[in-house]
């Protein structure tokens, strides 16, 4: 199967499994042509949307204002696609958080001139529902009774969770109660009820840089006290990661939120994704660092500054839910 083939089979899995969408409804597929990748997303799912109701519009030749109003007149329950070199805005936010908040599906791929392997991203979008769905059951039915998380790295670096956690959400392609999402999929994601349940250490070997890039690195240590980084010996890079999370607020301190168990078998420390947002689906663990998350954002005071979430990944080598291990040799052993 040549990459034109490859592609167009998962746009078609996206669409007919992930969407089920009607031939009848609204199909709007917005796209650039500023890389190669774009320009071969773009003919996937034209090919493949041939019998839908299927509008193409170009939007670096689409008036701003014309398109808003286009867009903005679109019925509940209609569906567009994004395909973007870079990341395409009407207004102070992405569209697919403008067009969610007006009951519209959105599927986005974006940032797509960051990715130097096609083929790595195509794979990416493999079709793989039913397994993304037993690991998030299990992780999800899991983490309600669990006491400990224990991440351990390939270092023997332990990272250790006590106490409760908040409900599990999950990005596997289930959009009965979503309106889309971008792709590449393949995520559960959970949080400490009490940030400050977390110690020890952790070795990292993925960071993103200031322009949203993933940096692969050599592994380095960062040492956690009661939710907080207290020491690393990371490069220069994720020192200014580290600078600019203290600047969040006057107690320069970093906390860690997010507990990320990534599920997407095609994402790996062999097999990267370039772009941050697409790599945190990998299949292993990676936590975020600031004290911004719009999930569980209501636990922590408004008047508190929230203006950092930056993903890091771990060099992992096993996860423990209390006694029972559920991450080993690259892959979850909960089959």
């Amino acid at each position: 199967m040549n990459i034109l083939e490859k592609a167009q089979v998962n746009c078609k899995n996206i669409i007919e499994k992930n969407l089920n969408i009607d031939k009848n409804q609204n199909v709007i597929l917005i796209y650039d042509d500023k890389c190669d990748l774009s320009k071969l997303l773009f003919k996937s799912y034209s090919n493949v949307l041939k019998e839908y109701n299927l509008k193409s519009i170009k939007f670096d030749e689409t008036k701003q204002d014309e398109l808003k109003e286009f867009l903005y007149n679109l019925n509940k329950g209609d569906y567009v696609i994004l395909i973007q070199s870079g990341s395409f805005r009407l207004s102070n936010y992405r569209i697919r958080l403008d067009l969610n908040n007006r009951g519209i599906f959105v599927i986005e791929h974006a940032r797509l001139s960051f990715f130097n392997n096609i083929e790595s991203y195509i794979n990416s979008l493999t079709y793989d529902f039913d397994r993304y769905k037993k690991i998030s059951n299990y992780i999800t039915n899991e983490i309600k009774n669990t006491n400990q998380i224990k991440i351990i790295s390939n270092d023997g670096s332990e990272l250790i969770y006590e106490g409760g956690f908040e409900d599990a959400k999950s990005n596997i392609g289930d959009f009965s109660n979503k309106l889309g999402s971008l792709f590449p999929i393949g995520e559960v994601f959970s949080e400490p009820k009490k940030l400050e349940s977390v110690n020890g250490t952790i070795s990292i070997i993925g960071i993103p840089s200031l322009e949203h890039k993933t940096i692969f690195v050599s592994p380095f240590k960062v040492n956690i006290k009661n939710g907080t980084i207290i020491g690393q010996d990371g490069n220069k890079d994720f020192e200014k990661i580290i600078n600019l999370i203290k600047s969040e607020n006057e107690d320069g301190i970093v906390w860690i939120r997010e507990m990320g168990f990534g599920m997407n078998k095609n994402i790996s420390k062999e097999n990267p994704l370039e772009d941050i947002s697409a790599h945190e689906r990998y299949c292993g663990y990676h936590i975020s660092l600031g004290l911004k998350h719009n999930i569980y954002r209501k636990k922590i005071d408004k008047k508190v500054n929230q203006k950092f979430h930056i993903d890091i990944f771990c060099d992992l080598k096993e996860i423990w839910f209390d006694d029972k291990i559920i991450f080993k040799k690259k892959d979850y052993v909960i089959f």
